[in-house]
């Protein structure tokens, strides 16, 4: 190492992929991006998660023709590395499948119909650097269920926004005081929220309050995913 800086890591991409065009599209846009390596191409559920255990990857592709069967990989996935982020290529393009997909613990969505090299190529880059990425259509599908008023109230417990952000870093495995740095809040401001989300989820600790949030997500990936 030179001069004290640390030499840059590429972003490690794994791959399931059932079609071929799909596993093709991710394939060539990874090789083609000099801060990307894909380090495993999966051919099974067991695959995947094998192949997660010894050197875990930054980016997870998951496609599956079935959204259940996606969304168990990714909650399998996320339950294994809390730090993966997921994206989905999904054969549905309808709002239930989105968001049993977010859900499930995913990071990104992709409808296939509307997959091109070049949104594969922007879903990995935004993946990496921001955590997140929807195309324009499926946001405008969270916008419409929103604005409409018919996302599940349930799903949330009655969390507010801040006690739902700050649940959704420890169920990605973040102790407290950390996510309190992350989240520029003292200690004792997230003891408060987090004493907050124990009474709401009537649970007494973070395992439990993970736990119940990990049921509940489960619950909605059997309400919305197609059988």
């Amino acid at each position: 190492m030179m001069g004290g800086v640390e030499p840059h890591l590429p972003v490690k991409v794994a791959c399931f992929c059932v079609t071929r065009n799909t596993r093709r599209t991710f394939q060539s846009e990874i090789d083609a991006l000099p801060d990307f390596d894909l380090v495993a191409t999966c051919e099974s559920h067991e695959e995947c998660l094998a192949a997660i255990a010894d050197d875990p990857p930054d980016v997870f592709v998951v496609e599956l023709n079935s959204t259940r069967e996606s969304c168990e990989l990714v909650r399998d996935l996320r339950e294994k590395i809390p730090t993966i982020d997921a994206l989905v290529v999904s054969n549905r393009d309808d709002s239930d499948a989105l968001f049993a997909a977010l859900r499930a613990g995913a990071s990104a969505f992709l409808p296939s119909v509307v997959l091109t090299p070049e949104l594969a190529r922007r879903a990995l880059k935004d993946l990496s650097r921001n955590g997140a990425f929807l195309p324009r259509e499926a946001f405008s599908q969270v916008l419409s269920v929103f604005r409409a008023g018919t996302a599940d109230p349930a799903s949330s417990f009655g969390l507010t926004p801040r006690e739902m952000q700050l649940l959704e870093f420890l169920t990605r495995g973040y102790r407290p005081k950390v996510v309190a740095k992350m989240l520029s809040l003292s200690y004792e401001t997230v003891r408060t929220h987090l004493k907050n989300i124990y009474k709401k989820l009537g649970v007494n600790s973070v395992s439990e309050a993970i736990a119940k949030t990990r049921a509940r997500r489960r619950d909605d990936v059997n309400k919305f995913s197609a059988t």
